[in-house]
């Protein structure tokens, strides 16, 4: 596997969990694996960690005013 298949791999693995976290059933026991997953794997504790500060920019950004005029208008326009 060359290190663009293993980098792409491992973003769609830390999205699926962030994913499932935010809106699934997260047990005690999956936030152990991933603890420990953090603490055992640079690679991965450094995807997620960028994948953290990315959905957190993405929802500070929804909150400015331009993004909340674009909201309105594209309800606006999917309501016609």
């Amino acid at each position: 596997m060359s290190s663009l298949e293993r980098q792409s791999e491992l973003e769609e693995e830390v999205a699926n969990i962030i994913v499932q976290r935010q809106h699934g059933d997260w047990t005690a026991e999956e936030q152990r694996e991933l603890e420990q997953r953090l603490a055992s794997d640079a690679s991965y504790a450094e995807v997620y960690r960028l994948a953290e500060q990315s959905l957190g920019a993405l929802r500070g950004a929804a909150e400015l005013p331009e993004m909340m005029r674009f909201r309105q208008e594209a309800i606006a326009h999917a309501r016609r």
